[in-house]
């Protein structure tokens, strides 16, 4: 309990100017979480779906020390674009982010033991430290990576691919036109 009220007390970790891709497809959230980030000492580009966040990289030639990114978007999911981007830089680190429950992003592939995750809403204080936190574990990275099934994996599972594909499109659809809402608001209280 007293590790707790000194915690709340302390000073957020702040950053020593490492690069951060943000990739988060509510934009007020994105927008606030960009300014917290930046005004923590890091350096912040942000992107609105993972498609977005491949392409910055690509055209920009961004090197990222971190991803933050949310699980669940339109399009493409945040272990996908992750998986991705890891395959040409297998050390990337990446932390999740979400508002759903275990069960909506279990299908994901985030959730192997000692994955970096932090759960919506948070504060400005645990955004902080978990991103100061998952920064202090890069060297680990390679060994951390998300298992994302075989299927998500572009060019494999052909058929299934195009399943896994419809039935992450439906989940995203239903999921988020109830709830992204609720959860985005959550969250920028929470950071306000």
């Amino acid at each position: 309990m007293e590790e707790r009220a000194s915690e709340i007390g302390a000073a957020p970790s702040r950053g020593n100017g490492e690069l951060i891709l943000l990739v988060e497809d509510v934009q007020p959230l994105r927008e606030l979480c960009e300014t917290v980030l930046s005004q923590l000492g890091y350096r912040v580009s942000a992107a609105a779906n993972g498609l977005e966040a491949l392409q910055l990289v690509r055209d920009q030639g961004l090197e990222p020390d971190l991803v933050v990114t949310d699980v669940i978007m339109p399009g493409m999911s945040g272990a996908e674009m992750a998986q991705r981007r890891r395959s040409t830089r297998p050390g990337l680190a990446v932390l999740y982010m979400s508002g759903y429950p275990d069960e909506t992003i279990d299908p994901h592939g985030v959730l192997a033991p000692g994955t970096p995750f932090i759960q919506k809403p948070f504060t400005k204080r645990a955004l902080a430290a978990k991103v100061r936190e998952t920064l202090g574990e890069k060297a680990n990275a390679v060994d951390a990576r998300v298992p994302v099934r075989p299927e998500l994996v572009e060019g494999r599972g052909g058929k299934q691919f195009m399943l896994r594909q419809a039935q992450h499109e439906r989940l995203t659809s239903t999921v988020l036109g109830e709830n992204r809402g609720l959860f985005a608001r959550k969250t920028m209280e929470a950071l306000a």
